[in-house]
């Protein structure tokens, strides 16, 4: 699957300087599970915000 064509119909986001050559591989929502090619998803907890981590998924190889 690849990103663009995951992301295209969703209104709140702005595809216009998204690639849609972009493969994802898998989908986390923990750093921990985030290999490379994987769409990582920040979600805000109760006790911590995942948006803190999306460097930490990005050097880890998310896209």
């Amino acid at each position: 699957m690849d990103l663009y064509q995951l992301i295209k119909n969703i209104d709140l986001l702005d595809t216009k300087y998204l690639k849609d050559d972009i493969e994802i591989k898998g989908i986390a929502n923990h750093t921990d599970k985030v290999k490379e090619g994987y769409l990582f998803v920040a979600i805000k907890g109760f006790i911590t915000d995942g948006h803190k981590y999306i460097d930490k998924a990005i050097e880890k190889g998310a896209v």
